[in-house]
């Protein structure tokens, strides 16, 4: 049996599917492309307002090469919520290849990677902190833990505007309709037969003001007198700051407020797709201080989630030769390119693939003219595996590979750019996820190994308790096909706000089901 907790975020958070999709396209709108400093800028601009909007606060801007990341912190950070808004995609993109929804599937720039992951973590956020907007009536999306029960008041709150005739959505049976003979100044029909004046904590027969609750708790399907239960809603009784119908203040919630949002920071960088070479420090500075690590990639096609990727580490190699004319006097010179090619058959020779260790040479850049021995040449080589130990095996052959030609010289750039997130860090989250998961009604999610690198990585490898593909379930990423599963997005998104208000509950350290 599911949980009412449970079942009744997932309500709330399908109720809300469309704005998620809406809010999705807004925000594929604001291209992020790397490096571009004014559209970095006005897609933080947008993700600013967000959230400010749910967490009553502005990020506190960080800029770094004129790269803008947001920040949310807490003192006490229990949990960091990390993401990045920058894609791989170039401006311009959106013009010919604009945000769709077809078939149940969402396409367009950056959809996938990782723009959906953000959209979901504000509308989790929104989520646990029961926000409409102070001041707004209360309603179905505003309590942290979902709406009402429909076995407890199948609609909301009755409206006492409605006429004679409309299904009324207060406690009799579900979608009578109501029969126009029970104003608000007069009895009010409950479970009990129509027409005859309520029964419960009032005394028989006194009227009901048509705003608040005659006195006491409301009955829902218990008996009459007796305060809500917990199927009813979640949290137990209803406190009375506010009144259904009433404007709601914001802050109250069943049992009072949660506070758990003082203990969750918000890290949003913008140069995740380049290396994340501004905002590196700053993850690490954020994740050293916090209990567990949260991370909005997307998770796998079939909704898995991330709980090891593949380390990484970059390199550019150069070779410095001599320049002769080709056809005079080739034999005056020291050709570059031809060391350059003894280079990237000795690079390729460090893979190891039953280890899944890959070392592969791509861009490539040499020569000037035809007619010219290269005086230069270089190339750059990517590494990933899954160890620690390989990346470090890699690193010093790399450093360590000899010139081939007399007069050739080598010199070697970069190094390891993120060892792996081993399992060891994410497995325990993973099983709070898939206990939280449970308790929604939803299958329990797996967990995957990723050969890519993620911003994970670097938390990962300090040691603290990170889960990564938390984000849209989708595919595709870095290709005009990248898409996300519309239909995930409600369902995601009441996933991380139940973790979070787990992590946030339980003893810092005990990252555990």
């Amino acid at each position: 049996m599911v949980a009412a907790s449970g079942s009744a975020r997932l309500w709330a958070a399908r109720e809300g599917a469309a704005a998620l999709v809406a809010r999705l396209g807004e925000l594929v709108a604001c291209e992020s492309p790397p490096g571009s400093v004014p559209h970095l800028r006005a897609c933080a601009d947008l993700l600013d307002g967000w959230g400010t909007e749910v967490l009553g606060r502005p990020a506190r801007r960080v800029v770094r090469d004129g790269v803008p990341h947001l920040l949310w912190a807490v003192p006490d950070q229990r949990v960091l919520l990390l993401g990045h808004y920058d894609t791989v995609w170039p401006a311009g993109t959106i013009r010919d290849w604009p945000f769709t929804v077809a078939g149940g599937r969402a396409t367009g720039p950056g959809a996938c990677d990782m723009k959906a992951g953000i959209v979901q973590l504000f509308a989790a956020l929104r989520l646990l902190s029961g926000t409409s907007r102070p001041g707004e009536p209360w309603n179905s999306t505003s309590q942290p833990s979902g709406p009402w029960e429909s076995t407890s008041r199948p609609s909301g709150p009755w409206e006492s505007t409605s006429q004679p005739g409309e299904p009324w959505n207060g406690t009799s049976q579900p979608g009578e309709p109501w029969n126009g003979r029970s104003q608000p100044s007069g009895p009010w029909e409950s479970t009990s037969q129509p027409g005859e004046p309520w029964n419960g904590t009032s005394q028989p027969g006194e009227p009901w003001n048509g705003r608040s609750q005659p006195s006491g708790p409301w009955e829902s399907t218990s008996q009459p007198g007796e305060p809500w239960n917990s199927t009813s809603r979640p949290g137990g009784p209803w406190n009375s700051t506010s009144q259904p119908g009433e404007p709601w203040d914001g802050t109250s919630r069943p049992c009072g407020p949660w506070d758990g949002l003082s203990r969750v920071g918000v890290l949003l960088t913008g140069d995740e797709e380049t290396g994340s070479v501004t905002s590196r420090e700053l993850i690490e500075r954020e994740a050293r201080r916090s209990g567990a690590v949260l991370v909005l990639e997307p998770g796998t096609p079939e909704g898995a989630l991330k709980i090891a990727r593949k380390g990484g580490s970059v390199y550019r190699l150069h070779v410095q030769g001599r320049a002769a004319h080709a056809g005079v006097e080739p034999h005056r010179g020291v050709n570059a390119g031809v060391e350059l090619a003894h280079q990237i058959l000795a690079v390729r020779e460090l893979a190891a693939p039953l280890s899944g260790t890959s070392v592969t040479p791509t861009a490539l850049a040499g020569g000037t003219t035809t007619n010219t021995v290269p005086e230069s040449a270089a190339v750059s080589v990517d590494v990933r595996s899954w160890t620690r130990e390989e990346l470090d095996r890699v690193d010093r052959a790399i450093r360590a590979l000899p010139s081939r030609l007399p007069g050739a010289r080598l010199t070697v750039e970069g190094g390891v750019n993120r060892y792996p997130l081993l399992s060891t860090v994410a497995q325990p989250l993973l099983e709070a996820a898939q206990a939280v998961a449970k308790q929604l009604g939803l299958p329990p999610p797996g967990g995957a190994h990723a050969p890519g690198a993620s911003d994970g990585n670097f938390t990962g490898a300090l040691g603290v308790p990170t889960l990564d593909g938390l984000g849209a379930v989708g595919g595709h990423p870095h290709a005009r096909g990248e898409y996300i599963e519309v239909a995930s997005l409600p369902d995601r998104t009441a996933l991380l706000a139940g973790l979070v208000e787990r992590l946030v509950a339980a003893p810092r350290g005990d990252a555990g089901p």
